[in-house]
């Protein structure tokens, strides 16, 4: 398994990709990361390149400006460092499901079919999602923090242009449309969860789930759920990992 220019990706995102990969594709595949998408790739955030990844090397393309730019779009989480994290892990799994449907024989690679049909294409984009969300899953079971290397804390080149969006967003009053409250607040939330090693707000789980943040906060007393952040005026914080936030999952169901 072969990694060029990973630098513009999480740092972590190859150790933990290694991982996960299965043996007879780790032994073919290329990941090249570029800074941004190239005009003929029709707005994808990562595709797997060559005519049969069945046959010969596999290599995969991500492109770090897209991803970075459609976690909004992606993931609504006030931590912004865990969805950034979320949306490249998610992004490199659902490329990879992609193959593997290939080469177990679910997906028979008919190109004009994809382009033609929208039914086929939404089929097999779910059958890499399905092993993107098992993947995930795994991933969750092993690592609760889902393999981040400083949970609530995005290093690497995505880091920084992290760090730029939002130095930008308290400082003009936005950021991507959103108001000045909203930015500042998630710049925030980023902050007090890298402090405590948290991934996702109260309100990110209570969205998620569905369910009032008060209900969140209930549950997460009774099961001594969270890490907590308290700010200079006193107030309580509370922060969760992935693992807990799938605990909520299964007592709220």
């Amino acid at each position: 398994m072969e990694w060029y220019n990973a630098k513009l990706l999480p740092s972590g995102l190859p150790e933990l990709a290694y991982q996960v990969t299965p043996v007879e594709i780790a032994d073919r595949l290329r990941v090249v990361a570029l800074a941004r998408r190239p005009a003929y790739t029709r707005g994808a955030l990562a595709r797997v390149m060559g005519d049969d990844p069945r046959k010969g090397e596999i290599v995969m393309e991500m492109y770090s400006h897209a991803i970075f730019a459609d976690t909004a779009m992606r993931w609504s989480l006030d931590v912004a460092a865990t969805a950034v994290w979320l949306h490249f892990l998610t992004t490199y799994l659902h490329e990879l499901g992609h193959v593997v449907a290939l080469l177990d024989g679910r997906d028979p690679a008919d190109a004009a079919r994809y382009r033609s049909e929208c039914g086929y294409r939404w089929w097999v984009e779910e059958l890499a999602d399905a092993w993107a969300d098992e993947m995930l899953a795994r991933i969750a079971a092993r690592d609760p923090y889902l393999g981040q290397p400083v949970p609530g804390r995005l290093e690497g080149y995505p880091g920084r242009l992290l760090f730029v969006h939002s130095s930008m967003a308290l400082r003009e009053g936005r950021m991507r449309g959103w108001t000045r409250g909203s930015a500042y607040n998630t710049a925030l939330a980023s902050a007090r969860a890298a402090l405590v090693g948290g991934q996702f707000t109260v309100s990110d789980v209570a969205r998620k789930l569905r369910v009032h943040r008060y209900t969140v906060l209930r549950w997460a007393r009774r099961l001594g759920l969270g890490k907590t952040y308290v700010d200079g005026a006193g107030r309580r914080h509370l922060f969760f990992a992935w693992h807990e936030v799938l605990t909520l999952k299964e007592v709220l169901a």
